[in-house]
């Protein structure tokens, strides 16, 4: 399991990193060059070092140069050795990331033959269960199978989209509004629940997290749509069967 050195708690994207070490581990050349004056192939003082240690402690590093347009590869040096090498531009593109491009954010799970579904909304809460007939109901309101499915689908394609805080701590859950959140859904069976909390909104987003989860994101506040389903919009559409006049 890949770590983040100066914070364990950090999730990495483990197979983003396994990925580097791989392209890292399997670099090779096609052409060396034996030259003294490295600064003709873009080496100086703020180059890109790659450094990577084996399971012995062994380490390798390597800087990268500048770039070949042609082949659109990259020069290349490697501590210790007194030459020039031409490598794939793969391994370069692989480590131009900052830490925040490894974090992992959390999957939001889908529920299995969900049957309950709750969402409340500021003073309102939306009350939906299927009955063993199949069929999904508000109280005693009789729903459309494919609107509720929808809607719930909805829930478990919810982007995330930037990662606000990582680990969050109770004074950061409660500046983003989660003491007291502004949505709740709950999507549950009887054996598994998928629960979102949403917090404050600011601008075009919602703080929303996972429930139990001290990672807090950014979503959109499209999904407000969503938080505003009602049971008359779950009905199923009327269609007009009645009899057409002829002149």
């Amino acid at each position: 399991t890949w770590h983040w050195s100066e914070d364990d708690k950090f999730p990495i994207e483990q197979e983003t990193a396994k990925d580097m070490a791989s392209k890292f581990a399997g670099v090779s050349y096609s052409q060396e060059i034996s030259e003294e004056n490295k600064s003709e192939y873009g080496f100086g003082n703020d180059n890109a070092v790659i450094s990577a240690k084996d399971k012995d402690g062994k380490e390798y590093k390597l800087t990268i140069g500048g770039s070949i347009a042609i082949s659109g590869e990259d020069y290349a040096e490697v501590d210790g050795r007194n030459a020039v090498y031409a490598i794939d531009a793969n391994l370069s593109l692989a480590f131009n990331k900052s830490i925040d491009n490894l974090l992992a954010k959390e999957p939001i799970e889908q529920v299995d033959n969900y049957d309950k579904i709750n969402i409340t909304y500021g003073d309102k809460s939306l009350d939906l269960t299927k009955d063993e007939n199949g069929k999904w109901k508000c109280g005693g309101t009789e729903l459309d199978a494919a609107k509720v499915t929808s809607l719930a689908n909805s829930f478990f394609g919810l982007l995330w989209q930037d990662c606000d805080s990582y680990n969050a701590d109770s004074a950061k859950k409660s500046e983003r509004g989660f003491d007291n959140p502004t949505a709740t859904v709950s999507i549950s069976s009887d054996k598994d629940e998928l629960k979102i909390l949403f917090g404050k909104e600011e601008g075009d987003s919602f703080y929303a997290k996972l429930d139990g989860s001290n990672m807090i994101y950014t979503v959109s506040n499209d999904i407000k749509s969503k938080l505003s389903a009602t049971a008359d919009s779950l009905k199923p559409d009327e269609t007009d069967e009645g009899n057409t006049e002829q002149t």
